[in-house]
């Protein structure tokens, strides 16, 4: 704004024909400072997330299933932000919003369910609209993964008896139960008995529900 004040000043000293010296001179000098005070601001915003008070890097895809804050840093005046196209304003090079504030906006539950983009914009404006932002996508999942029990007979055998888990989600490799086999997808877990049992097992999604 500066600039433009001072270069719009500087024309009319050029164009006016009772100019004296002194003031070509000093509009001259005025925009040549407000040039040299000009800074070209070319780097993108960034967001992290903030868990337990701890900046965390938002990776593309993340996965988490705890609550969060958003912190928002850029080295020149962030403008706003949007998550799931509804639009946050935020007004200086550091920002921090609570989840409180996001959680209207944000998708939680399994899968595709849970995918959340999220894009943050300074204040640098082209013709086009804003010119430094960047986006960020992750899943935010709250939600225990569903099962069904089956089994591959409810009769009377003295044969093996496989029971199969079917979830709606896949499910966690790392934490799949002694004995327990899981498909390459990760949607099934079987395991075949010898003999009558009573199993109690315990499942988890990827993010750890």
């Amino acid at each position: 704004d500066a600039f433009i004040k001072s270069y719009e000043k500087a024309a009319e000293v050029d164009k006016d024909p009772l100019a004296s010296q002194d003031d070509v001179t000093n509009a001259c000098k005025d925009l040549l400072f407000k040039i040299e005070s000009i800074n070209l601001e070319t780097e993108p915003p960034t967001a992290v997330f903030v868990i337990n008070g701890t900046d965390t890097q938002i990776i593309d895809n993340a996965l988490l299933n705890e609550e969060f804050d958003l912190k928002f840093t850029d080295n020149g005046k962030l403008s706003r932000f949007i998550l799931n196209e509804k639009e946050f304003t935020i007004d200086g090079t550091e920002d921090t919003i609570t989840f409180a504030e996001i959680q209207d906006a944000l998708k939680e539950g399994n899968g595709e369910e849970g995918k959340n983009t999220l894009t943050v914009c300074d204040s640098v404006l082209s013709d086009d609209g804003y010119y430094n932002e960047s986006t960020y996508t992750f899943y935010f999942d709250q939600t225990a993964p569903e099962i069904e029990i089956s089994y591959s007979t409810t009769e009377l055998t003295n044969g093996d008896v496989t029971v199969t888990v079917m979830s709606n989600e896949a499910l966690d490799a790392g934490a799949v139960p002694e004995g327990w086999t899981l498909s390459a997808d990760g949607m099934m877990l079987t395991r075949t008995y010898e003999a009558n049992a009573e199993d109690s097992i315990t499942v988890k999604d990827l993010a750890g529900n």
